[in-house]
């Protein structure tokens, strides 16, 4: 049974070799000659495919708030010249 430390590894392994421009095929081709569990495998990739797309609505969210944000402000400016002259 592998522990969380043994799949930090594994994922931190994976993240190293995407980072040097491996395909994620040739990746797990090369961890399954390396007998790593193909399940193991699997759940690393998804856990990277989770995180990244966990970012990009982070990223999203940030912006959809400076949007609102600057809305709002113009609205505030509007007003501000419409009232006082």
């Amino acid at each position: 049974m592998a522990t969380d430390d043994d799949y930090n590894k594994l994922g931190q392994y994976v993240a190293e070799r995407l980072n040097q421009g491996a395909t994620p095929e040739a990746i797990k081709r090369e961890l399954v000659m390396r007998r790593i569990n193909p399940a193991a495998v699997d759940y690393i990739f998804k856990r990277i495919e989770t995180s990244n797309r966990t970012q990009g609505k982070d990223f999203m969210r940030y912006g959809k708030i400076l949007g609102i944000a600057l809305i709002v402000i113009l609205i505030g400016v509007v007003i501000y010249y419409y009232v006082s002259t």
